[in-house]
């Protein structure tokens, strides 16, 4: 009533708007929707009121604004807020080819399509319209051409972005509306709707719910040209209720969303000649298995509900016998029918017919009872019978189907990476939650699946790789597995940590070797294993200390190259920062945010406070990061982030590091995020670092083979889609273009300096030194990020430091360099290797991970 008072107010000042006529000549559609009298399928609470007559309005959900947007008759998903989902499909039809047309409107990433053979996804021959700027807010004409899919069934859809299979973004804000829609055989745009006539009227005919569509048109206008008040300063007895609106609607609950197919009108497909889908067949009714029940079922929608009582229908004799075949698969390492896959003509014939059928009428009876059948298959004679192979079975049984003893098998992977982690006393047994990733110390169960990068040590042993359903792994015994065990960095921690366990808890080496043995085996060792074992411990320790004195060597080779490189450059590169002109700050860009670590943490510029976590702390005018636990934090961003600069003088410890962060931006779970990281794809080079590489792609810069020895100057700009990255104030590689932006909103996102993000660990973090970070609010401009970069005097290439020696100077200093990369490269092996050791567990670590060795190669019973 308030906004309806002061819109009338503003009206009676207004003329009226002549009416515009279109001078398009009208055009034939062979297809025409009209969404307020034809029906479509909805699905979601945005959209489930399905068509609305003309005069509803959305809400502005932040802003000063009161109403966002006023809509004619249609459906529209933003009604009561943008946060609520919906999807929007038209009937099934042929597609005769032409244009389609659609008045709709959009945001966040919404979209409107067409969708052939029920492709989900949108790409280079399956179009779709994307609603994500200002101007897609505005209803309109949008059009898709229909040419390619001719003759092949089609339905329009509109969605929000968290209904779009593998696309979805669970948390983003999105809506669409759709008016009309309709398809011709020309190019030409239907004519535009005319919008105009008396302001006063259509307020009138708002504030007493019987707008027409043009007056909502009009009004509409109005709005978006600023000629009606719309903000609670103009309409202060609104402000109360636009806040309570925005309360209630900011902390509503996101529902969890799984792909699924949605219960709309069903549909009979063709059968496609051998599986060409441009050779359609007759139609092919919806119905089960022919051999079991042929009849077609008697279903307006998809028929999956009848599909599902039909596979539970006591008279269907497969369902049953499938699962406790796969049951017995699991407990016993083979089915009784040993394609558990297949029970067709191309699959196995059952070795017990009989005892098949009556533990699947055992499992019926018990109401699909899982831990019925499991109970009843591990109290059994046959899994109690023990592993001695009798003597006339290996030429009547070899495969031993028949079960006249125990079929010794390998432990699957997901057990032998859980009993690794229980021996080193690291397992976190804590259930649920979130996916986790690379050496986090939780079961196997809790570890995320990406297709194309699975996870290398349980692919080592036959983890099934993530394309298709497998019913039986493949099990192999290759070299690959003993050097995953034996080389792996993760698993060499994780006995490490074991064996430093057992150290501790006993003193005598004798019952070391014993409680290894129990833990690892389950049984005692005899005083033959524990000789041997002493004496591998002994043996090992003693290789450790030569080790040792090989490293003090190669240090003491490293520190005299080193000095030697540094005698000549050091006076050089003095003398060139003594003739630096001074570069007045002030004609460099200002910073959103800036850390120049002089005293503390603190942003120079007011914003953004780091407060320091692990072992990060600040000295000499720097940050260091000791590329494990350090990391800076900044407080919660306090303005919206999508184009932005990160900038950083930074200097390494070691270039032989893979994916520490240098300056990032995300949001406050760690998940998207933007980041400046040094060698995670590529060894040397920058990168521009994103969730998941949506964003990430290679600059094809040169390697940095200097970052170690001073400090160099990174910077990276994001410019829309555009990502642009620097290196001492020239462009590093070359630009590239990503399909999608990061936005980070205030409140929600925070900079981490010196980790790529989430939380420090594994590869995240970074080693080095940065000395000073710089964050803008905007895309900067080439000259703008060489101005900036000779705020920090430190930035002397090595390039020119060299051009300052004499050609048989220059020609000892890069031989040093080069004998320092080697021995620093064996230093760093070396010393990664004798990081895991302590002197009081000498020996005992190699015993740890032989044991490992061994436990994983004893098969069950």
């Amino acid at each position: 009533k308030a906004v309806g008072a002061a819109w009338a107010k503003a009206a009676a000042e207004l003329p009226a708007v002549p009416n515009k006529k279109s001078e398009a000549a009208p055009i034939t559609a062979s297809v025409h929707w009209d969404l307020q009298k034809d029906k479509w399928f909805t699905d979601g609470h945005g959209v489930k009121q399905g068509a609305t007559q003309a005069g509803e309005f959305s809400i502005a959900t932040e802003g000063k604004s009161i109403i966002a947007r006023i809509h004619p008759g249609g459906v529209f998903s933003d009604l009561i807020s943008t946060n609520d989902r919906g999807v929007l499909i038209s009937p099934r039809l042929k597609c005769e080819g032409g244009t389609l047309w659609m008045r709709s409107a959009g945001g966040g990433g919404a979209r409107a399509k067409y969708v052939v053979q029920n492709y989900p996804r949108t790409g280079t021959v399956h179009k779709a319209k994307e609603f994500k700027d200002e101007g897609d807010a505005v209803l309109g004409w949008r059009s898709l051409d229909l040419n390619y899919w001719k003759g092949d069934d089609i339905f329009i859809q509109c969605a929000t972005v968290s209904d779009m299979p593998a696309e979805a973004k669970p948390d983003e804000r999105s809506w669409f509306g759709i008016t009309e829609a309709l398809i011709t055989q020309d190019k030409e745009a239907p004519p535009s709707v005319t919008i105009g006539g008396d302001p006063r009227e259509a307020v009138a005919a708002w504030l007493a719910n019987s707008t027409t569509d043009a007056q909502a048109e009009l009004l509409g206008s109005l709005l978006r040209e600023g000629k009606l008040p719309n903000d609670t300063k103009a309409i202060p007895a609104a402000a109360a209720l636009i806040a309570r609106y925005r309360e209630i609607e900011a902390v509503l609950p996101q529902p969890t969303r799984a792909p699924g197919v949605l219960e709309s009108k069903g549909h009979d497909a063709a059968l496609f000649v051998r599986g060409d889908h441009k050779q359609p067949a007759e139609i092919v009714p919806r119905r089960f298995l022919d051999g079991i029940d042929p009849t077609p079922y008697k279903a307006a929608n998809s028929g999956r509900l009848q599909l599902a009582e039909s596979l539970t229908d006591p008279k269907n004799p497969l369902t049953s016998r499938v699962i406790v075949n796969r049951l017995w698969h699991h407990v016993f390492g083979r089915g009784i029918v040993g394609t558990p896959d297949n029970f067709g003509r191309l699959g196995e014939k059952p070795t017990h017919l009989e005892l098949l059928d009556a533990l699947a009428q055992s499992f019926t009876a018990s109401g699909g009872s899982m831990k019925n059948l499991i109970r009843l298959m591990v109290t059994s004679q046959a899994f109690q019978r023990g592993s001695q192979v009798p003597a006339d079975v290996a030429t009547k049984d070899p495969e031993n189907k028949l079960l006249s003893h125990w079929t010794v098998r390998r432990l699957e992977a997901e057990a032998i990476h859980d009993s690794i982690l229980a021996l080193s006393g690291k397992l976190d047994p804590v259930m649920y939650g979130k996916p986790v990733f690379d050496d986090d110390p939780r079961r196997s169960i809790y570890q995320g699946v990406i297709r194309n990068r699975a996870d290398p040590f349980l692919s080592a042993f036959d983890m099934p790789v993530p394309f298709s359903t497998r019913g039986r792994r493949d099990v192999t015994n290759v070299p690959a597995q003993s050097l995953a065990l034996l080389n792996n960095p993760i698993i060499s921690n994780w006995a490490a940590g074991w064996a430093r366990q057992i150290v501790k808890q006993e003193k005598d080496d004798g019952a070391r070797v014993r409680r290894m043995f129990m833990q690892a085996l389950g049984r005692d060792a005899d005083d033959r294993e524990v000789a041997a074992s002493l004496a591998f411990v002994k043996a090992s320790a003693g290789v450790g200390v030569t080790q040792r004195q090989e490293l003090a060597t190669l240090e003491s080779q490293s520190a005299d190259l080193r000095k030697r490189v540094d005698d000549l450059l050091t006076p050089a590169r003095a003398k060139l920062t003594a003739e630096l002109p001074v570069k007045a700050t002030g004609d460099a860009p200002k910073p959103y945010a800036e850390w120049d670590f002089e005293k503390d943490g603190s942003d120079s510029q007011g914003h953004l406070p780091l407060k320091l976590e692990g072992r990060a702390k600040i000295e000499g005018g720097a940050l260091v990061l000791d590329g494990k636990t350090g990391v800076a934090r900044s407080a919660p961003l306090k303005k919206n982030l999508s184009n932005k600069t990160l900038e950083a003088w930074v200097m390494l410890d070691t270039l032989d590091q893979r994916g520490g962060g240098v300056v990032t931006v995300q949001d406050r779970r760690g998940v998207v995020f933007d980041s400046i990281v040094f060698a995670e794809s590529d060894a040397n080079q920058w990168l521009a670092g994103s969730d998941n590489h949506k964003r990430t792609q290679s600059f094809s810069g040169p390697q940095d083979k200097e970052a170690a020895s001073r400090p160099v100057h990174v910077a990276i700009v994001y410019d829309g889609p555009k990502v642009i990255g620097f290196r001492d104030g020239q462009m590093y590689g070359r630009l590239y273009k990503t399909k999608e932006t990061a936005s980070f909103k205030a409140g929600d996102s925070e900079v981490l300096l010196g980790c790529r993000h989430g939380s420090v660990g594994g590869n995240h973090s970074l080693s080095g030194r940065i000395l000073r970070a710089r964050l803008y609010d905007r895309a900067l401009s080439v000259l703008e990020i060489e101005a900036s970069r000779q705020v920090e005097s430190t930035v002397i290439t090595e390039r020119d430091v060299l051009n300052t020696l004499s050609d048989a100077q220059r020609t000892d200093v890069r031989q040093w360099q080069n004998d320092l990369q080697q021995v620093d490269l064996k230093i760093t092996e070396m010393g990664k290797r004798l990081e895991r050791l302590s002197p009081e567990s000498a020996g005992w670590e190699s015993l740890a991970l032989s044991m490992i060795n061994l436990k994983e190669f004893v098969y069950l019973k």
